[in-house]
């Protein structure tokens, strides 16, 4: 079984800022704004405490609200259209999620097999946000954290790379016709994962990846030891012990990490891991 830490949201190389952590915990992942899609983010049918998210996200976003010391500076407008992936559905035909990758994320993922059974675990850049004056801000003085806020069981991994293989994906599966990766993208290699299982999570301390016994900022990590496996991940490969812990370090975007569990050094760490991610999605 393999296991993909799957970035996504409105992230800082996407010119954009945290994601939400409410203040009774909920999170909300900000799509990454599109130039041309399916979905804009009037689309998005979210709401907290009586307000849309639109509202939340120009609160947020809006130069005139100086709620506290650091200020993004993109505004997100109404009409804007967004990359709304991983797609939630909730039809007769089908109830889960649909993740549409291309071109060289979607590379990745072919030439480390990933299929049926194996797991996403979607993370992002989250911090918290409260009310001040009637206006939603993140709240100052709270760190910038990576968190795991969903994850899915491949159920079935559909190819979309042409027009024939998109006919054919919309005759087994037609609600796709409403994924952003479903018509014509222009892209070489394109692909749709659909869920099994599925579940969408609040905010909890062990779902936390970034270090938080001493905080470098959120791209550094610390897990338990027996996730020292630098000879099964991709992409990662700076990995210092501390005690019973491993602190992963990364620079750039690093949007697929994947951790074959095949190529763990024991039985016992992988049942270790297993059991540790069996934790985290409970």
């Amino acid at each position: 079984m393999k296991i993909v830490f799957s970035r996504k949201g409105f992230d800082s190389t996407a010119g954009g800022y945290p994601s939400l952590i409410f203040p009774d915990g909920t999170l909300f992942s900000i799509p990454i704004p599109s130039t041309n899609d399916k979905y804009r983010y009037s689309d998005l049918d979210v709401h907290y405490e009586g307000d849309s998210i639109q509202t939340i996200l120009n609160d947020l976003s809006g130069n005139h609200i100086r709620c506290n010391k650091w200020m993004p500076c993109n505004y997100v407008s109404n009409e804007q259209f967004c990359h709304y992936d991983p797609l939630p559905f909730s039809k007769p035909e089908f109830t889960g999620i649909a993740l549409g990758q291309a071109d060289s994320a979607e590379g990745h993922l072919r030439n480390q097999g990933i299929g049926k059974g194996d797991i996403f675990l979607f993370y992002g850049w989250f911090r918290k946000i409260g009310k001040r004056n009637g206006s939603w801000c993140y709240i100052e003085n709270e760190p910038d954290v990576h968190l795991i806020w969903s994850y899915m069981d491949v159920g079935d991994v559909i190819s979309l790379d042409s027009n024939e293989q998109q006919k054919l994906a919309l005759l087994k599966y037609p609600f796709l016709s409403d994924h952003p990766h479903v018509g014509d993208q222009g892209h070489k290699k394109n692909g749709i994962y659909i869920s099994d299982e599925y579940q969408y999570f609040p905010y909890h301390r062990k779902r936390c990846l970034t270090d938080m016994k001493s905080y470098k900022g959120r791209a550094t990590w610390r897990l338990p030891q027996f996730f020292d496996q630098p000879e099964s991940f991709s992409f990662l490969n700076n990995f210092k012990k501390e005690k019973d812990d491993v602190v992963i370090s990364y620079r750039g975007y690093g949007q697929e990490f994947v951790l074959n569990l095949d190529n763990v050094q024991s039985n016992q760490e992988r049942e270790e891991i297993s059991s540790y991610i069996e934790t985290i999605l409970c």
